[in-house]
């Protein structure tokens, strides 16, 4: 972890935080079809419908962290969450 420039100390609080962010990059990339799959069916409104709750939720969810002080993980874990959740849901129509 010293090549992103991590001290040696605070190494036990980003190695989850990296490994978490990481894995959600591996997911989200490929998932990221099922919305342009929607927008191929000409189903532009769903997409963006879709998409538009996800972004909604991730400033909604974040607010809350930051006003609770839940954390760095935690923060991740919505991003991803509302990175995900939206293309797993676009996989359903």
């Amino acid at each position: 972890m010293i090549w992103l420039g991590v001290a040696p100390e605070k190494l036990d609080l980003y190695r989850p935080v990296t490994i978490l962010f990481f894995g959600g990059m591996a997911l989200g990339f490929p998932m990221g079809i099922f919305p342009e799959v929607l927008r191929s069916l000409q189903q532009i409104k769903t997409a963006n419908n879709i998409a538009m709750l996800g972004i909604l939720a991730n400033a909604g969810f974040l607010a809350l962290a930051l006003w609770f002080h839940w954390g760095l993980f935690s923060v991740f874990l919505i991003a991803l969450a509302c990175v995900l959740g939206p293309d797993l849901l676009a996989a359903l129509p």
